[in-house]
């Protein structure tokens, strides 16, 4: 946000899982997600310095939409347009260390809502593919704990932006299962007092569904 260069990466693994309700014009969704990362570094546009191996963050999550297709077979048979709704609660926490002896973590709490923009393609009987957009913001509170600091631990609120791709495709293999592959990108700011970051965040997964 203030121009630097200077990024703070890690990677790591994801677990989620996920409720889907609803009729083919309407979709309730809900996600519960836990996410862990290491192997950090500083990338400048030059070079990358691995962090010390206590480097690294966690993140657990919580997310619940609502999207409609009110727009259904567009342009050719199977093709679906649909918006919705979308709120999320959002712990994480990073931990990053520093020459000397310099420890410092951030834990971080969004409460965030915003609207869906979706596209989905039906055509075969077997395979489904579906791409949706998000854009929104919210309120956010951080507490950070600096231990060369004069007063070692402080918070702050401030607001926040988010704004989230995902897409994804389904191919069933029996009347109940169906295994799925899905990207999921990221980027969100926050606006604190004499505090203002960009982070963001990739992810791809593979995995089996059921339903009924």
């Amino acid at each position: 946000m203030d121009a630097s260069p200077v990024s703070w990466e890690g990677h790591g693994v994801a677990f989620t899982a996920e409720h889907d309700r609803g009729t083919p014009r309407r979709l309730h969704h809900l996600e519960a997600s836990f996410e862990q990362s290491g192997s950090a570094v500083l990338r400048t546009p030059l070079a990358e310095f691995p962090r010390p191996a206590g480097d690294g963050a966690i993140r657990v999550a919580g997310r619940y939409e609502h999207r409609r297709y009110p727009f259904v077979d567009v342009g050719v048979t199977g093709f679906d347009v649909g918006f919705g709704l979308q709120g999320e609660a959002e712990f994480a926490s990073v931990m990053q260390h520093f020459d000397p002896s310099i420890e410092v973590r951030v834990r971080e709490t969004n409460l965030t809502t915003g609207v869906v923009a979706a596209a989905r393609l039906r055509r075969w009987r077997r395979l489904q593919v579906e791409a949706a957009w998000a854009n929104g913001g919210g309120v956010v509170r951080t507490t950070r704990h600096h231990s060369a600091a004069v007063e070692e631990a402080g918070g702050a609120w401030g607001v926040g932006w988010l704004t989230d791709l995902t897409v994804r495709a389904d191919a069933r293999v029996s009347s109940t299962t169906t295994i799925f592959v899905s990207y999921f990108d990221t980027d969100r700011g926050r606006f604190l007092v004499r505090d203002a970051s960009a982070s963001g965040r990739r992810r791809w997964m593979v995995g089996v569904s059921h339903g009924r």
